[in-house]
């Protein structure tokens, strides 16, 4: 035992002088150890720091000529604390090389945006905030762990993946986590996915979540302090906003291992009852040890390593702190930054030994070598992008029942969700909740069955005209049709064809094609014109007749002047339809009907029609109505006027007003109802298909099938026409027969037929 101890004591000297050969660094660490004023404590990352500075300083490879030393301070997650500290590192005792801390964001931002002036290079083990990757504001400012902008990206990752296209955000008043807010409704609003709420409390989030489930939220994002988890979870379940149908994502990761089987005394609900208000949920967090397998660039697994971490967490007197192994690896990026920067300094003729805060090529020199650092930590592989911020993976996490296992990775590098045979998700309910009533949009367009029979029976209609067209034509000639006008009745033809071709066009979808409105519109109109303007013409020549054989004067009407008639109409019509084209086109617009919803999977149909309308739509078709209106009253005036005329030189002056009656009729009786069903398209096409086809073949046959079958049992060249007129009065008949009057109507006759 004597020679021991004489052994002992030979080496004392020996073991001195090697101390003493070796500077020592000064490492100024900042950790929040008494947080009783409130904040995140990170005391319990101290002994992960002081054994990887242990390591470094037993390392012969690494700052060989050198020695680390930490120092700690409590900053107390408090900015005025922190600030305090940090003037006291500068202020007293040799400089500090670098800075390691503090843990919370809001005490490390200020120290970050001020201790560039004195050219010291700052390492975060635990900040998250957006606002630390600005380098206008912190240019010397690293961080090991991820910061919160790429959580935000692993968040909207999980977005993508459950097809969650809503959300809302909860989070605690205070500067960390309105950064984080901010910087996911931008990132949010760039992934064209859209935020219903925005809520944020300061002492408690009652009315918060009120406001949330009253705008029926379902996907919210949860920013908040860890103690905060069971007071929103625990008002969540007061205000029966669980169950299938809400998702809560979490900061996971930032509270103790099954915190939420823990009784607080901030509440008064079971650990039962916050489970339950907490229901379905899912989160991003840090990853607290590398998934890779292997040992780490010091020699040890990562499970070797937080093995010793929690060997001296039991002699500490501290928590564990789901963060210590990030503030391992930020010892080591420290000490690797120095070790690599000895040869470009002794370059310059400088030593590490020799650093003040009045050097600033030296802290651009470690800049220069931690941005292109990489190496195997703890946490994995270490690497820093553009802003200073640790590019690494995260892990997505999922509480369930009441396990927390992982579920996912989000790969910031590559911007991909990456799942594996462990990735099993859990929902209350045993299927994935939707972000909201979803609601699946229906065209409540015509039944194909009735569309398709309306343009059968519309073709056979415009070939019914044509055929009456080509029979017109090819007997215009003959006697009998030539005293009946055959080119206004040409007219009626090419009218009536118009308003067939018009009736198919009311039933077509026109969603994002409004030419079809405007075409609709002037062929309906136009083909109105010609039709019934032809009619009205010939109607309004027997009516001249017949007072000309009253008053026994001689009148001449020549079809050239009918024509004219058809052409004022005509221009009539020109002059609003185009008007109404420049001023306030017709577009095809939707207009959404009653919402239909299934409250048990939370669908719902959204029945719409498309329509035909523009700004002003009253007023154009007042002037349409109008319009029409007078011609149809005109003609009815006229045909009631000639109903009991009978001039055989103008054969079917009879039938024509049978035709006027049979288009007033059906249009003073259809035309309010159509307005009445708009919202029923099947039946408003019904209506206007009845109205146009029944209409117009009820004309064409009056017009054209008594002239067939006159020549089918006659000859129509050998018409009389001078066999007088006959008025039948209403009490009284009187049978006039004056040379005059048969003259007269003989004369017509030629003309009618000129």
């Amino acid at each position: 035992m004597a020679r021991k101890r004489l052994g002992f004591f030979l080496l004392l000297p020996l073991i001195f002088s090697q101390c003493e050969a070796k500077e020592t660094l000064y490492i100024g660490g900042l950790f929040g150890i008494d947080t009783s004023r409130g904040g995140w404590n990170s005391a319990g990352i101290i002994p992960a720091v002081q054994m990887a500075i242990d390591e470094i300083n037993n390392n012969n490879e690494v700052l060989k000529d050198y020695h680390l030393k930490l120092l700690i301070k409590d900053s107390e997650c408090n900015v005025g604390e922190a600030v305090r500290r940090t003037l006291e590192y500068i202020s007293s005792g040799k400089p500090k090389i670098m800075f390691l801390g503090p843990g919370c964001s809001k005490a490390a931002m200020p120290v970050a945006e001020a201790i560039h002036y004195w050219n010291i290079v700052h390492i975060g083990f635990s900040n998250s905030s957006p606002f630390l990757s600005s380098k206008d504001v912190f240019p010397l400012y690293f961080r090991i762990n991820p910061s919160e902008t790429f959580s935000n990206l692993g968040r909207i990752a999980i977005l993508r993946r459950f097809n969650w296209k809503k959300v809302a955000i909860l989070q605690q008043n205070n500067d960390v986590f309105t950064g984080i807010s901010n910087s996911l409704v931008d990132l949010l609003s760039a992934a064209n996915l859209t935020v219903l709420a925005y809520e944020s409390y300061k002492d408690h989030p009652k009315l918060a979540i009120e406001n949330l489930k009253k705008k029926d939220v379902r996907i919210i994002f949860a920013f908040f302090y860890p103690d905060q988890h069971y007071v929103t979870f625990c008002e969540a379940f007061k205000q029966g906003m669980y169950g299938p149908k809400y998702v809560w994502i979490l900061i996971s990761g930032r509270n103790q291992d099954n915190w939420w089987k823990i009784q607080s005394p901030l509440v008064d609900c079971t650990p039962e009852e916050v489970r339950k208000g907490l229901s379905n949920n899912i989160g991003t967090g840090e990853i607290k040890l590398s998934p890779l397998s292997g040992p780490t660039k010091f020699g040890k697994t990562p499970q070797e390593l937080y093995a010793d971490y929690l060997q001296r967490l039991s002699n500490s007197g501290y928590s564990e702190n789901t963060f210590a192994s990030y503030g391992y690896d930020a010892a080591w990026a420290c000490a690797m930054t120095l070790n690599a920067s000895i040869d470009v300094l002794e370059k310059q003729n400088f030593k590490l030994n020799e650093f003040n805060y009045s050097l600033p090529n030296v802290s651009k020199v470690f800049v220069h070598i931690m941005k292109r650092m990489s190496f195997a930590g703890m946490t994995g592989q270490v690497k820093f992008d553009s802003n200073h911020d640790r590019i690494t993976k995260l892990e997505v996490r999922q509480i369930q029942g009441n396990t927390e296992r992982r579920v996912a990775f989000y790969d910031m590098e590559n911007d991909t969700y990456e799942e594996d045979n462990n990735s099993n998700y859990l929902w209350d309910g045993g299927k994935v909740p939707v972000d909201g009533l979803r609601i699946k949009e229906k065209l409540e367009g015509v039944d194909s069955g009735v569309l398709w029979f309306v343009i059968v029976v519309s073709i056979l209609g415009v070939l019914m005209a044509i055929g009456f067209l080509i029979f017109n034509v090819y007997n215009q000639n003959i006697r009998y049709i030539k005293m009946s006008s055959p080119n206004l009745n040409n007219l009626i033809i090419v009218g009536c064809i118009h308003v067939y071709v018009a009736g198919v066009l009311f039933g077509l979808n026109k969603e994002q094609a409004s030419y079809l409105c405007q075409l609709e519109l002037w062929i309906v109109v136009i083909g109105f014109s010609l039709g019934f303007g032809a009619m009205l013409s010939k109607t309004w020549r027997v009516h001249v007749i017949f007072l000309n054989t009253k008053t026994a004067k001689r009148v001449i009407i020549r079809d050239r002047q009918l024509f004219g008639m058809v052409a004022v109409l005509l221009l009539i019509d020109f002059i609003i339809l185009v008007t109404w084209q420049i001023v306030d086109p017709v577009t095809s617009k939707v207009e959404n009907l009653t919402l239909q919803v299934s409250l048990e999977d939370d669908t719902g149909i959204q029945p719409y029609i498309t329509m035909c309308t523009c700004d002003n739509i009253t007023i154009w078709l007042a002037c349409i109505y109008v319009h029409k209106g007078l011609l149809l009253l005109f003609g009815a005036y006229l045909a009631w006027e000639t109903r009991k005329v009978h001039i055989p030189a103008l054969n079917d002056s009879k039938l024509i007003g049978l035709s006027v009656y049979n288009v007033i009729i059906p249009c003073i009786l259809v035309i309010p109802i159509l307005g009445v069903v708009a919202d029923r398209p099947t039946v408003q096409f019904g209506l206007s298909s009845f109205l146009t086809i029944f209409c117009t073949s009820f004309t064409l046959g009056l017009v054209f099938v008594p002239k067939i079958m006159f020549l089918r049992t006659a000859d129509g060249n050998s018409v009389s026409t001078a066999t007088g007129l006959t008025i039948e009065g209403g009490q009284m008949s009187t049978k006039v027969e004056p040379k005059h009057a048969s003259k007269a109507s003989e004369e017509d006759a030629r003309e009618t037929e000129e």
